[in-house]
């Protein structure tokens, strides 16, 4: 197998290093653990959100654009979930069920976000509109939890889970499956790494919600086991988003003006072979004169291979002494807009090896993005000898 490269190994350390120091703080207060864990979830997912939203133009598809506008919405219902916790006494009165509501909501949110990124991935992703309809369905959840009440008792003091929250966090993990299972069929739209992490992810949270179908007590060892659970999977998309935005844009840019510069190559050599099937000469001039392209048919009738004529000044080595300067001037005309330009012409050109022919040519201005003249192309019209071919 493969080695893992040095950054994520670095990254897969310091996440180990750091979930030790997390769990330490168990041993001196669950509440500050909980506290702990918990805020640098919320940390992860919002700056999972403002790395995704920020560099959503350098983003390889919608999938993580999608998840990262979700997780800006998931941390404002996990804060809610922080502050409700028992034992933090800032919403009094709703006991240990007020924060289970909301870890419940938090979680339907983030697997069904999950469960839609793979249908967003090849489609137009309007970000703004993405963010007011969370915007909608957060408002919708916290209404029924905080206003209306409608969302379901999850905890009942001295008995633990209700059948409703078991049955919800069975239903979330159906969900996640899914949602793997869509990743899966889409695994072509990312990099390797970055759909071995996002896997990685989804697998790490549906295992946390296993063990959150299992406490009892809310101080718990499988609601701890839970959270920690949780955090590596924020960790793994948050790794996802930062390698996908921040360490792999530029290869993708790469990549793609790669893919560019072959098409447009496969384009010019297909041109290329068309101009050179053509029995007739085909020139290209810049502004002073200068040969940026000439066919086949062209490079055999001065004699000298098209490499060697492009670069070269035509006008000074292919015109004759005699026309040379009435050319230069025609050309230099046209350039500067004080003549038409015409259609047809005719001079001679000189070839290498001395021998003269006259050529009639179709004209045509080369000009650049904003309509200014930067060059001059010919084609002839018909090859003639005018008499017959001699030494100049």
């Amino acid at each position: 197998a493969a080695a893992m490269p040095g950054s994520e190994l670095r990254f897969f350390v310091f996440l180990a290093i750091f979930l030790l120091i997390t769990v330490a703080t168990s041993f001196y207060s669950y509440l500050l653990f909980h506290t702990a864990a918990e805020l640098f979830i919320i940390l992860i997912a919002g700056v999972i959100f403002i790395i995704a939203w920020n560099t959503r133009r350098y983003l390889n598809n919608n999938y993580l654009l999608f998840i990262g506008i979700a997780y800006f919405f998931i941390a404002i219902i996990e804060l809610l979930h922080t502050l409700a916790y028992t034992g933090m006494n800032i919403f009094t009165g709703y006991g240990a069920n007020l924060p289970t509501q909301l870890w419940i909501a938090a979680r339907f949110l983030e697997a069904a976000t999950f469960l839609i990124a793979p249908l967003v991935i090849s489609r137009r992703l309007n970000p703004y509109r993405e963010f007011f309809l969370f915007s909608g369905v957060t408002a919708g959840i916290l209404a029924a939890i905080f206003i209306t009440g409608a969302f379901p008792v999850c905890y009942i003091e001295g008995d633990g889970l209700t059948l409703f929250k078991i049955a919800c966090e069975y239903l979330i993990i159906l969900l996640l499956a899914g949602a793997l299972t869509l990743l899966w069929t889409k695994r072509s739209s990312f990099a390797p790494i970055i759909f071995h992490l996002l896997a990685a992810s989804i697998l790490f949270t549906i295992g946390a919600e296993i063990f959150f179908t299992l406490y009892v007590n809310v101080y718990g060892s499988a609601n701890m086991v839970g959270h920690i659970l949780t955090l590596i999977s924020f960790a793994l998309v948050y790794r996802a988003i930062v390698v996908s935005a921040l360490q792999r844009p530029f290869d993708l840019i790469f990549r793609e003006l790669a893919h560019s510069e072959q098409e447009v190559r496969r384009e010019r050599d297909r041109v290329s072979e068309y101009l050179d099937i053509a029995e007739v000469i085909l020139l290209a001039l810049d502004r002073d004169g200068v040969v940026t392209m000439i066919n086949r048919k062209g490079a055999e009738l001065l004699g000298a291979p098209a490499g060697e004529i492009a670069g070269k000044n035509w006008f000074e080595t292919y015109v004759p002494d005699d026309q040379r300067a009435g050319l230069m001037e025609k050309l230099a005309a046209v350039l500067n807009g004080s003549a038409k330009e015409p259609l047809h012409a005719e001079n001679d050109i000189i070839a290498v090896d001395g021998s003269r022919r006259t050529i009639a040519w179709r004209n045509a201005v080369i000009r650049d993005k904003t309509a200014q003249p930067s060059g001059f192309s010919a084609l002839e019209r018909m090859s003639r000898i005018s008499g017959r071919l001699s030494e100049v």
